[in-house]
């Protein structure tokens, strides 16, 4: 529970609000889950206490060596749990030996919650010095080692997404430099590193990895998406990204 609530605390100063719902609500049933096993606790403690002080001890280790007294604690607790709780079901032992598929009976892996969420960072910090190995745009993860193929995919993304508002872009001067163009169906008005999108148009990609950043975010205001949801993965999450 203490994991989760270091989710919910992360996500509220993120302001993920669908997230931070989301974890909120996991908490509230880990906690039916946690009052569950109280009253349980209490059950067994009472019945066993009970058990124990309307018998003798003398008596118990002298005659018994105390299995009277655990098969009558167990009695009474499955008594008390059924009342409670309704009928209560015997626990069979599995002969490993005779199962042909031990996937039946071996428990499932637990998640690994760091492999759910990897590390991301937003295109308003800088990517100086950075290698990325991808990022997520409307919630898809794609995967780009270097900032260049970064703009490509993100291009090609949008390209399909609206290739009518893509191809108008070489057209809009708020999405080209000042000095040369980082869109065109013309490749000379291009560098040699210049890809080609879609098969229609250029996207420049002789720049750094800051300027990329804000090329990116100039395409999703365009586009009308959210920057702050377009999420960049750096290399050192690489593992998780693959997992």
């Amino acid at each position: 529970q203490d994991a989760f609530w270091g989710y919910v605390d992360k996500y509220r100063k993120q302001k993920d609000f669908e997230k931070l719902r989301f974890y909120i609500g996991v908490n509230e049933e880990i906690e039916e889950y946690i009052k569950t096993i109280d009253n349980l606790l209490d059950i067994f403690n009472n019945a066993n206490t009970n058990s124990v002080n309307n018998g003798s001890v003398e008596e118990i280790d002298i005659h018994t060596d105390g299995k009277d007294a655990e098969n009558d604690t167990d009695t009474e607790v499955r008594k008390t749990l059924s009342e409670s709780f309704g009928p209560f079901p015997l626990v069979q032992k599995i002969n490993l030996d005779s199962v042909k598929d031990i996937k039946l009976v071996t428990p499932k892996k637990q998640p690994d919650l760091t492999i759910c969420e990897p590390e991301s960072h937003s295109l308003y910090e800088s990517f100086l010095h950075k290698k990325p190995c991808g990022f997520k745009i409307d919630e898809k993860l794609i995967r780009a080692d270097t900032w260049q193929k970064m703009l490509v995919k993100t291009c090609e993304y949008l390209f399909y997404k609206d290739e009518k508002l893509f191809l108008s872009l070489e057209h809009k001067e708020h999405m080209n430099g000042s000095s040369k163009k980082y869109f065109s169906s013309n490749p000379d008005d291009m560098t040699k590193r210049a890809k080609m999108i879609g098969g229609k148009m250029y996207v420049e990609l002789n720049q750094g990895a800051n300027l990329i950043r804000n090329l990116v975010k100039r395409l999703l205001k365009e586009y009308g998406m959210s920057v702050v949801d377009y999420r960049v993965y750096y290399s050192d999450v690489k593992h998780l990204i693959e997992a």
